[in-house]
């Protein structure tokens, strides 16, 4: 197959080996180490590629959300993307109810940490240029922070370190939601730590 039918083929900026499978396109392995030598194509990781010359408009959440499967923008990445802390992430964690990952590539690093299936859920769906990503919401985002960090946050100054903008904490995260989240982990450290945010993000009258 040449690389012109493939790109009538495969209309989306990624594909991955499936893909090609799926679409019956019969593209062999040298034919994809080909059009990579010669700038085609990029390798996002084993079995995924991207069209180079779609690679301006591509988000790099949307990479992540294509690299490993079930999994959604999570932890300090989706409180950067909310604005809940302050920092600039420069990579993309997730999470997954798969084993532990890690990638990179020429768009950045890319980290997936392993959660239990029971507590895969609080993600919405945010549409990209080509495609869409999960993320989760902005109160399951800061309860997975801090159920995978439990072990380092152990007195109200451990708290503090996360960095959390008050402002925005009080803007947009849904007490009522939150509260309702939180006892699906019957976990009291965690619900000792979010009094203690609580606390820290009331509003101060001036």
């Amino acid at each position: 197959m040449k690389f012109q039918e493939l790109r009538s083929i495969i209309k989306e900026p990624m594909f991955s080996l499936q893909d090609l499978a799926l679409a019956n396109a019969k593209v062999y392995p040298y034919q994809l180490n080909l059009w990579k030598k010669l700038g085609y194509i990029k390798l996002l990781k084993n079995g995924l590629y991207l069209f180079t010359n779609q690679q301006e408009g591509i988000d790099r959440n949307e990479i992540a959300h294509r690299m490993y499967q079930p999994s959604y923008i999570s932890l300090e990445s989706a409180l950067s993307y909310y604005g809940i802390i302050p920092e600039i992430v420069t990579s993309i964690t997730s999470v997954t109810t798969k084993t532990n990952r890690y990638f990179q590539n020429d768009f950045g690093k890319y980290n997936f940490r392993h959660i239990h299936s029971k507590y895969f859920w609080g993600y919405q769906s945010a549409q990209t240029q080509y495609g869409k990503f999960l993320i989760a919401e902005p109160e399951k985002a800061l309860i997975d922070y801090i159920y995978l960090n439990l072990g380092q946050l152990n007195n109200e100054n451990d708290v503090s370190g996360i960095r959390i903008n008050p402002i925005i904490y009080n803007q947009i995260i849904g007490r009522k939601k939150l509260n309702i989240y939180i006892k699906n982990y019957s976990i009291k450290k965690m619900k000792t730590i979010f009094k203690i945010i609580n606390q820290q993000c009331l509003p101060t009258n001036k």
